[in-house]
C-alpha cells in the first residue's frame, strides 16, 4: 500500500482511530513486504491454495509466495506447477536448468499451468525439502497481461545431479486481476510439513 501524507492538525486536534491506522500503521507497512496467508500441509493432501474461499485482496501492488515442498510420490523429484484463478490454459514460459554444472533452457507455450520448479520426493532422502520464491508483479492491475518470476533450489541427496537450480519467466494471456493463487505437482500430493506464505506490497 502506498504512503499517506501526514495532514496537518490543529493545535488540540484528538487524534482518532483512523488516523493511527493511515497515518501510523499503514505508512510504517508502506514499501515493504506484508504476509497475508500461511498453507502448511498437515496430512498429505493437494495444492497448497491462497484466495480459497476469500479472495486475495486487492490492496497491493506486488505478491510473492515462498515456499518450503515436498512431494509424497515415489521417485525422487517432481515439478512444482503454479496456476491463477483456477484457468487451465493461455501460460506460457521460458525456464533455465542447472544441473551438475549443465545449463539447459525450455520454452513452451498455450500450456495448462507453468512450471516454477521442482521438488523432492519420496525416493529423496528423508527431511529433504526444496525451496521456491515467486514474484508476481502488478497482480490486480487490469490493463495487462500478468508474469511471473520465480526461483526453485533443490537438494535431492549427495549425488551428482542431485543439487539443482531453476530459474522460470512465466506468462499468462490475461488480464484478469489476480484473486486465486494455486501451487500444485500435478497428480501427486505434497508431503507433510510442505508449507508457503503469500506475500503483499
Amino acid at each position: 500500500m502506498p504512503w499517506t501524507e501526514v495532514p496537518d492538525r490543529a493545535a488540540g486536534y484528538a487524534p482518532v482511530v483512523s488516523d493511527w491506522d493511515t497515518y501510523i500503521r499503514d505508512n510504517f507497512n508502506a514499501g515493504t513486504w506484508q504476509a497475508i496467508e500461511v498453507d502448511e500441509r498437515t496430512s498429505t493432501a493437494g495444492n497448497l491454495a491462497f484466495g480459497t474461499p476469500t479472495p486475495i485482496r486487492q490492496i497491493f501492488t506486488h505478491l510473492m509466495i515462498v515456499g518450503s515442498v515436498r512431494s509424497a510420490s515415489a521417485g525422487f523429484s517432481d515439478g512444482i506447477y503454479m496456476r491463477f484463478n483456477g484457468a487451465i490454459t493461455n501460460y506460457d514460459q521460458q525456464n533455465v536448468n542447472v544441473n551438475a554444472g549443465s545449463v539447459t533452457g525450455t520454452q513452451a507455450f498455450a500450456g495448462s499451468s507453468l512450471q516454477i520448479g521442482e521438488c523432492a520426493a519420496a525416493s529423496a532422502a528423508a527431511g529433504y525439502f526444496s525451496s521456491f520464491v515467486v514474484i508476481i508483479p502488478r497482480y490486480a492491475s487490469g490493463s495487462y497481461q500478468k508474469n511471473s518470476i520465480s526461483r526453485c533450489v533443490s537438494y535431492l541427496g549427495t549425488t551428482t545431479t542431485f543439487i539443482r537450480v531453476m530459474h522460470a519467466a512465466g506468462f499468462w494471456r490475461s488480464t484478469s486481476n489476480i484473486t486465486q493463487i494455486d501451487i500444485g505437482i500435478g497428480a501427486a500430493n505434497f508431503a507433510v510439513g510442505s508449507r508457503a506464505t503469500l506475500y503483499g506490497m
